[in-house]
């Protein structure tokens, strides 16, 4: 094999940083957006509802007291396989908002310890 053939996938960008950091940055976007989904209440309890509407229950202290059985929206794992389908037809600026906002909450999270 020659020299220039074994370069050939970080020609095309398979191996390069850029393509790397599209990833990271998709990889938390739809991380962040599976925990707005399961975990978090929203703005104007936008997301609580959502559940609600799927069938959650919840406590007067906001813990849940019955969830549907095979929700999608019952863990982070779950919920991320359809929401990496997703994903994809996000713009790119978004997909980085959402991705900053994982970082931020990462460092909040971990960063006091």
């Amino acid at each position: 094999m020659k020299a220039s053939e074994a370069s050939a996938p970080a020609k095309r960008g398979l191996c390069s940083s850029g393509h790397s950091m599209n990833w990271l940055i998709d990889s938390l976007a739809v991380w962040r957006i599976s925990s707005l989904l399961v975990n978090e209440d929203g703005p104007w309890y936008v997301f609580k509802r959502l559940r609600e509407a799927t069938g959650f229950v919840y406590y007067g202290d906001g813990s849940i007291l019955r969830q549907p059985d095979n929700s999608v929206l019952a863990c982070v794992w779950c919920t991320s396989i359809w929401v990496a389908l997703a994903i994809v037809f996000l713009p790119k600026w978004l997909r980085r908002a959402l991705s900053l906002s994982a970082i931020a909450i990462g460092v909040e999270k971990y960063g006091n310890r």
